[in-house]
C-alpha cells in the first residue's frame, strides 16, 4: 500500500525509566514487556494510555489496539475497520 510506518527503538535512551517498560526489583533494573499509546497534535504530544506485564494479555486484535488509542477504530466517523484493499490511493 505504499505506507511508511516508521518504528522506534527505546533502547539506550529514558523512555524505559519514564514510561516504567524499566523497573527497579530486589536493587536490579528489570525490562518488563509494555505498551504506550500517544497522540500527537502538530508539535505537541500526548502520552495517552500504557499497560505492563499481565495487562498485555487481553490485546490480541488490531481493533482492541485501536481502541486504546485516543481516536479509536475510526476517527472520521464509519462503523467499522476497511480492509487494506478499501483505501484510496
Amino acid at each position: 500500500m505504499g505506507w511508511a510506518v516508521p518504528w522506534y527503538s527505546s533502547c539506550h535512551g529514558e523512555f524505559n525509566r519514564d514510561f516504567e517498560a524499566t523497573v527497579e526489583r530486589a536493587g536490579e533494573l528489570v525490562e518488563r514487556p509494555g505498551l504506550s499509546c500517544f497522540l500527537r497534535d502538530r508539535d505537541r504530544v500526548f502520552h495517552t494510555y500504557s499497560v505492563h506485564d499481565d495487562g498485555l494479555d487481553t490485546l490480541g486484535t488490531t481493533a482492541g489496539l485501536l481502541d486504546l488509542t485516543a481516536l479509536g477504530r475510526n476517527p472520521l466517523g464509519g462503523d467499522r475497520l476497511r480492509y487494506h484493499d478499501e483505501y484510496a490511493d
